[in-house]
This record gives structure tokens, sequence and C-alpha cells, in this order.
């Protein structure tokens, strides 16, 4: 269970930053996506069911947070119907990254509920550094961004000198100050060498 759990916060994770979008395997998206959207839609469908079974009511967070997620892709689609004509349908489309913000009250309610810890989160995200990092390395060793300079993770300008890539790097900023602050409290070298090694990455991408 722990180790499902984790697999499918990882995934979670995963899609709401936005890293496979920002590489070469973008094309996953086409399996991953919907996957992301499974998950969360079917927690949100267990959570009102939930509520409504125990008669719970939302508190103020909460409805904070609903009024967010959901007012925000509604204001988007009547502005745009307002000023350009567009249908209704394509406003509410358009927003859907938006959707993964619900990511957060997904998280909140599992450690709230403690179906998973910190630790776990923290141990999740480390572990897509360590994966996405080689791989990044791979697809930027053996791939050339000139293909792919009309894509997000890519470019090729005169100013830079060239074509180059731009791979997400959230992961790696949160390893990199995680272990740069375990370095610092611990003085193990360890800790050191992986910040030089993921500060190399960071900066020489």
């Amino acid at each position: 269970n722990v180790a499902l759990k984790k697999i499918l916060v990882g995934i979670i994770l995963f899609g709401a930053f936005g890293s496979l979008a920002r590489s070469p395997l973008y094309f996953l998206l086409k399996v991953s996506d919907p996957l992301n959207y499974l998950i969360l839609f079917t927690f949100f469908g267990i959570y009102f069911i939930d509520k409504a079974v125990k008669r719970i009511g939302f508190n103020g967070m909460e409805r904070v947070f609903l009024s967010i997620l959901f007012g925000i892709p509604l204001y988007s689609a009547i502005v745009s119907h307002y000023f350009w004509g567009q249908p209704y349908f394509y406003g509410l489309i358009t927003t859907q990254l938006w959707f993964y913000s619900s990511v957060s009250f997904l998280l909140f309610y599992l450690l709230k509920t403690r179906q998973i810890t910190l630790h776990m989160v923290r141990d999740i995200m480390l572990a897509i550094c360590w994966i996405q990092l080689p791989a990044d390395l791979m697809l930027g060793l053996f791939l050339d961004p000139r293909n792919y300079h009309d894509k997000a993770f890519a470019y090729c300008t005169a100013a830079k000198g060239g074509c180059g890539w731009m791979f997400d790097i959230s992961f790696m900023s949160f390893a990199y100050f995680y272990y740069f602050i375990r370095f610092l409290r611990t003085n193990k070298l360890k800790y050191l060498v992986f910040v030089v090694i993921l500060f190399a990455y960071i900066a020489f991408e």
C-alpha cells in the first residue's frame, strides 16, 4: 500500500509540475494526462461523496480553495465568450492545467488524514529528481535540440550562441536546497557532493 501511494503521488506531482511537458518525451502526455485527471477526479468524487454521506460541511479553507479552483476556469470561460465570442467549453479547456492546482488540496487531505507523511512526499520528490536527472542528461546527449526548437523545452537563438535545452528543474531545485540544508546541519560530505552535482546541472543545463 505504501509503495502504491508513493507511485500515485509521484505521478500526480510529476504531472502537476509539468516536467513531462518540458522534455522530448512530451508525447507520453497522451497517457499520463488522462491518468492524472482520472486520479484527481476520483479523489474529488470520493471526497464529495464522503462529505455528503457523513453530512460534514466544508470548512473555511476548503470553501476558499474550491471557489478558486472552479471560479477561475469559469471566469476565463465567461470573459473569453464575452470579448471574443469563444464557446464556454473552449474557455474551460484552455484552463485545464489550472486543475492541477487541486494537487495541493489532495496532498493536504492525504497529510491531514495521515494517508501519507511529509517524509513520504520528500522521498518521492527526491526520487523523481534522481530519476529525471540522468534521463534528461541522456536525452540531451543523444538528441539534437534544433529538432525541437519550436517546443517549450528547447531554444535556438544567436544571443545564447546556438541551440540548447530548457528542461524542467523543479525537482532538481528542491533537491538542491534540501541537500544544501542537510549539509549545513550535518557537515556530511555526501550531501555536499549532491549539492555540487545538482548545482552543475542547474547552472549549465
